[in-house]
């Protein structure tokens, strides 16, 4: 529902998606290949930080508070990302469900849906509550991969019950059947997978 608060959102959003995943794409190979030619792989498959050890060796015992606020900073942007469009999810799935109708209500003043604000942030309360950072990291990756899967699932399903109602084409089809969309589901349960083997 973020595409609501956009201009021309047809045409900015999936631009915006995509080379959001490119530019992240290109810096974490970048990041990969000055990791591998600073520091021995096999010592970093090792390391608890490898990111930390590297910038270590680098630049010596001021990079790990360099690298601390940095990743304070970072995770504070991600937390943010997450919580907006979480909201924003939740007022979409409420405003088409009459049972939780009054979690797609708008606020007059903000223009923005308040109460799904409001129960994502309860939500971040408890999980914060909750103290083991490993915990809570798993359970917010196994939430994005969730709706990923659920993203993916709904596209195949939409292209058989609702076939002409789409704003955008997907590529790699086979007849009505999005090849894209079913390795995307087949991603998302992989990592699920692999979500819950590190809960358990």
């Amino acid at each position: 529902k973020l595409a609501e608060e956009t201009k021309n959102p047809k045409k900015i959003v999936p631009k915006a998606v995509i080379l959001s995943l490119l530019f992240s794409s290109v810096i974490y190979v970048l990041v990969a290949v000055a990791a591998v030619s600073i520091m021995p792989w096999n010592e970093l498959a090792i390391s608890g930080s490898p990111l930390a050890d590297v910038a270590a060796l680098s630049f010596g015992a001021l990079a790990f508070l360099v690298i601390s606020v940095i990743a304070l900073f970072s995770t504070g942007n991600t937390v943010l990302m997450i919580m907006v469009t979480t909201s924003r999810l939740v007022y979409g799935i409420a405003a088409e469900n009459k049972i939780f109708k009054w979690l797609s209500n708008v606020d007059k003043k903000t223009q923005t849906p308040l109460m799904a604000i409001l129960l994502v942030c309860l939500i971040t309360i408890i999980f914060a509550i909750i103290g083991d950072l490993t915990i809570v990291a798993s359970l917010a990756n196994l939430s994005i991969f969730v709706v990923f899967g659920i993203v993916n699932v709904s596209a195949i399903v939409l292209r058989y019950k609702k076939p002409g109602k789409r704003g955008f084409k997907m590529p790699l089809n086979i007849g009505k059947f999005p090849v894209i969309s079913l390795l995307g589901l087949l991603t998302s349960l992989f990592m699920i997978f692999f979500v819950f083997k590190t809960l358990l």
